[in-house]
């Protein structure tokens, strides 16, 4: 219930951010950027978000937080008002960082963000991966492993 409460209010806002955080992981592209349907990658990344563990979904805010205010203290401006070099000079910061958490929650930032900017077919059919992702979804379900390869959870070995 307490966890339900505090995802729902943590989830108000953001959508600002993370546009201005997923226009610039791809470099502003105008091309990819037209093909991309950023509200429905926004509406997914807060729904997938909400099923995060209460903990690993508090350090994904608290990165969105850091990431919008940290650079006022070096560079005198909010992430989202800085221009696209100075915002990527942020990001490479973050992602070569020594501190190992930030580094860490840059990531799941990045995976979450373009796993669900790129799940748009018409962006994976612009970017070259369409018949990849058309013959992965048409592939029939795997069965069981062959004998000697392992076994699923719950199977006995």
């Amino acid at each position: 219930m307490l966890d339900r409460l505090l995802k729902r209010s943590l989830s108000r806002g953001g959508d600002a951010l993370m546009t201005v955080y997923l226009r610039t992981l791809v470099g502003e592209d105008d091309e990819l950027l037209g093909r991309a349907d950023l509200p429905a990658a926004l509406a997914r990344i807060k729904r997938d978000t909400q099923l995060f563990p209460p903990l690993f979904f508090l350090g994904f805010k608290g990165a969105q937080w850091w990431l919008e205010y940290g650079p006022v203290l070096r560079r005198g401006a909010r992430f989202s008002r800085l221009p696209l070099d100075a915002r990527l000079e942020v990001l490479e910061s973050w992602e070569t960082t020594r501190l190992s958490m930030r580094q860490n929650l840059y990531k799941l930032m990045k995976i979450v963000s373009i796993t669900n900017l790129m799940s748009d077919p018409a962006l994976l059919e612009y970017v070259g991966y369409g018949d990849t992702m058309r013959r992965r979804m048409n592939r029939p379900a795997e069965g069981p492993p062959p004998p000697g390869l392992g076994c699923r959870l719950g199977d006995e070995p």
